[in-house]
């Protein structure tokens, strides 16, 4: 069973930012970006055009990138916000770059395991589902 990246420490090479309830953590040096946070607001969304050109430059520079979710809600909105992000990766991914998302979920959110394997299911990429 895959275990869950946990969010490494903000070093000087990092980026992070704080939007609303959610986390931003490009750490760059490790291929990887964490969204943490409660859940994703309507008003956010501008965000996701960001994190989609983040992973469009590591896969440039580096081949490879490794997205790590966790949030305490899964919602409507969020989920619209990010299968727009993962389009943008399954066209990135038939190019040849790897890519591997880690969605971890909240056992207490009844919604969060439903709409983590819908998403699964039209991912071509690694996309494993955990839980807390």
């Amino acid at each position: 069973m895959k275990t869950f990246t946990k969010s490494p420490e903000i070093d000087s090479q990092d980026r992070y930012r704080i939007v609303g309830d959610i986390l931003i953590h490009y750490a760059r040096f490790r291929r990887q970006i964490f969204l943490r946070g409660r859940a994703i607001e309507i008003s956010s969304g501008w965000i996701f055009d960001r994190v989609r050109k983040e992973i469009q430059s590591l896969l440039a520079k580096e081949g490879s990138v490794e997205l790590n979710i966790s949030l305490s809600q899964a919602n409507v909105v969020g989920v619209k916000y990010l299968v727009n992000v993962f389009a943008c990766m399954n066209k990135l991914f038939q190019k040849g770059y790897q890519i591997t998302v880690n969605w971890q979920l909240n056992e207490t959110d009844p919604d969060g395991r439903k709409l983590a394997a819908d998403l699964q299911e039209v991912c071509l990429f690694d996309f494993h589902i955990m839980t807390s």
